[in-house]
């Protein structure tokens, strides 16, 4: 969860107050609040705006900062530099290795045969 804490210490840190942050993700001051007091959710790709808009990544927004390791770094990189068509086979191959790692895993076929 998005917590309110770090938005407003980010936002705060960067100098903005909710209506320059506002003007920077297209929304009012109102909608800046609402956000920060947990009034309103809003979508992954909302999030996105706003730290770009505090020059953060998306998981510091996040109560407990995700580590990004050096080569999930690459992977993203790798996939923002492909054309569609290669971004959607890159993560059909991510998803495939998932299901891979799934079918070798004893305890996901225990899972499974408890829930069937």
């Amino acid at each position: 969860m998005v917590t309110t804490n770090r938005l407003v210490k980010i936002r705060k840190a960067r100098g903005f107050s909710q209506e320059e942050l506002g003007e920077r993700v297209n929304e009012t001051k109102a909608q800046v609040s609402r956000i920060e007091r947990h009034r309103r959710g809003f979508r992954l790709e909302k999030m996105v705006e706003y730290a770009a808009a505090l020059a953060c990544h998306p998981a510091e927004l996040f109560d407990e900062p995700w580590t990004i390791q050096k080569d999930e770094i690459i992977f993203i990189e790798v996939h923002r530099a492909l054309d569609p068509a290669k971004q959607r086979a890159l993560l059909q191959l991510a998803r495939g290795l998932l299901i891979e790692d799934d079918a070798d895993d004893p305890a996901a076929d225990d899972d499974a045969s408890a829930s069937g």
